[in-house]
């Protein structure tokens, strides 16, 4: 998603959202929220997710990126999430 094409709008108010890069996620059994929640489907490894921000709102989004897709797709398949 980084570079080519228009800029990435936050889907809540509509300004344009900065890249923070690839970003590993790990599990952490201690951890609360989403992220806690989303590393406990990858809990046997990490997954690196793409990371953007919107400085206006600070709404996050989280993307796969291409060679992790379909790892991200089977891990969700397997726990009935998909």
């Amino acid at each position: 998603m980084t570079g080519n094409g228009p800029p990435l709008r936050c889907l809540r108010c509509v300004e344009e959202m900065e890249c923070l890069g690839v970003r590993k996620i790990r599990a952490r059994r201690a951890a609360g929220g989403l992220l806690a929640r989303l590393a406990g489907l990858f809990a046997a490894r990490s997954i690196e997710l793409e990371t953007w921000v919107c400085g206006s709102c600070g709404k996050v989004e989280f993307f796969a990126p291409k060679g992790e897709r379909q790892d991200v797709f089977d891990l969700l398949r397997e726990e009935g999430r998909v």
